[in-house]
């Protein structure tokens, strides 16, 4: 009978870890960052080759959580828990590019990717000298459009963001 037993036992078990599914792993490096709008060199206008003389576009600001997983150099991040992007660091440099996203928008059709740099740090510090005071991450994103059936958004122009933010937890 002891057998029996034991059997329905160890069954229960594997049918409770199957049902919990696989443990979470939490992310090497947590930011808070704000994305906005970068400027161009005068501070005038919207840093974008997207944008013609003449035309206004809206600023954009955001807040975010970009996460960090570390593979030996290479890097997943994801943005409020959702994949988005795949790179490399070196040191306290990051490298990343998104996967190409679809916009459908009235005119048509428009897919664009984003490439962003930056310099960060986590919680264990170094290359100081690479921030101002109060900040952890500071990079650049560049929004590529790779296609475009809107005859105003010309294919490979590009909108600059700037993404600063400071140091949540891990990494």
């Amino acid at each position: 009978m002891r057998q029996p037993a034991i059997a329905s036992l160890l069954v229960g078990l594997m049918a409770f870890s199957v049902a919990c599914g696989p443990e979470e792993v939490p992310p090497d490096g947590t930011w808070a960052v704000t994305v906005s709008s970068a400027l161009n060199d005068e501070g005038t206008a919207i840093d974008s080759t997207c944008i013609g003389d003449g035309e206004s576009v809206a600023t954009y600001q955001a807040s975010y959580t970009y996460e960090l997983y570390y593979d030996g150099d290479a890097v997943s991040l994801d943005i409020d828990g959702q994949a988005f992007a795949q790179g490399t660091r070196t040191g306290c440099s990051l490298s990343y590019e998104s996967a190409i996203w679809l916009e459908e928008r009235p005119a048509g059709l428009i897919t664009w990717r984003i490439i962003g740099v930056a310099d960060y740090r986590g919680g264990s510090g170094g290359c100081d000298e690479r921030f101002d005071e109060g900040i952890d991450w500071n990079g650049l994103e560049t929004i590529e459009v790779v296609d475009s059936e809107d005859e105003s958004i010309t294919p490979g122009c590009t909108y600059n963001l700037d993404v600063v933010g400071t140091w949540k937890n891990g990494g």
